[in-house]
């Protein structure tokens, strides 16, 4: 049985967040152009991010471990980046969705 250290929840959640910093800074040319279509799931106030939850009890019968809670964890994450000023000044809208880690298992939740 391979066990995963419970940082990797944490090296994940916080590269996701720098590649969000890092692709969703972009300067602002003018009043008109925050007024445009900015992109899927950006606005000019918001960015959508995806966060991937993994349902480990849909595998509980084979695997004894536990990540702890994932939401609140990546929720911390998206609180305290909002609490600085956001990406580019723009707050973070967590967007989960839970996954099973073996394909065609259904989540439990």
């Amino acid at each position: 049985m391979r066990r995963h250290h419970p940082t990797t929840l944490i090296v994940t959640v916080a590269a996701l967040v720098v590649a969000t910093c890092i692709l969703g800074v972009a300067p602002r040319a003018s009043a008109s152009a925050a007024n445009r279509d900015l992109g899927h799931g950006v606005s000019a106030d918001s960015i959508k991010v995806g966060i991937a939850i993994i349902d480990y009890d849909s595998i509980a019968d084979y695997l004894d471990y536990n990540h702890g809670d994932q939401k609140a964890v990546a929720q911390s994450f998206v609180d305290f980046i909002n609490h600085h000023g956001g990406v580019g000044g723009r707050k973070i809208v967590p967007v989960y969705k839970t996954y099973a880690p073996i394909p065609g298992r259904t989540p439990i939740h």
